[in-house]
């Protein structure tokens, strides 16, 4: 938990929150997503709080934490690779809080100068209760550059331990 917050703590300067998104010059790099011509490269962060649509063996709350670049490769395309942090209620309902981490890959489509869908795939690398290699997705709606509405499926298998 203290890895989470001394994590997003490091990253507020970083996103620039309440700047306008700028490139630098055309094609240059951007704190915010555009498109190109505006922005070759742009940070990526997608950070919410999810929930799952059915109870099995996990509380329905986690957040969920990217962060990583993206590459305009053509005005309508874009693609990256993020590195995910997801923290919540342990599986099969034990106390406390867990970490998941793990690497993803990003493509986005653009649909206007602001608008956008991205899908993602990752795998879980690092965690306390859940084995390596559980597939990790995300299909989002940017309506604008500051605001999505996400979906995040997970196939993920908790250790079990034999005592």
């Amino acid at each position: 938990m203290r890895l989470l917050i001394a994590t997003t703590l490091l990253a507020i300067p970083v996103l620039g929150f309440g700047e306008p998104a700028v490139a630098r010059d055309a094609g240059g790099s951007c704190l915010s997503q555009r498109p190109l011509p505006e922005c070759r490269v742009f940070l990526l962060t997608n950070i919410g709080a999810y929930g799952t649509l059915r109870r099995v063996h996990v509380t329905p709350i986690r957040v969920v934490a990217d962060w990583g670049v993206m590459v305009n490769a053509r005005p309508r395309d874009a693609f990256g690779l993020s590195w995910m942090l997801a923290v919540g209620p342990m599986v099969n309902g034990g106390n406390g809080h867990e970490l998941a981490s793990g690497p993803a890959v990003h493509y986005r489509r653009w649909i206007g100068r602001r608008q956008s869908l991205e899908v993602a795939l990752g795998t879980v690398v690092l965690s306390e209760r859940l084995d390596p290699g559980g597939v990790l997705g995300l299909v989002k709606y940017h309506p604008t550059d500051w605001l999505g509405i996400a979906v995040r499926p997970e196939m993920v298998r908790p250790h079990y331990y034999v005592g």
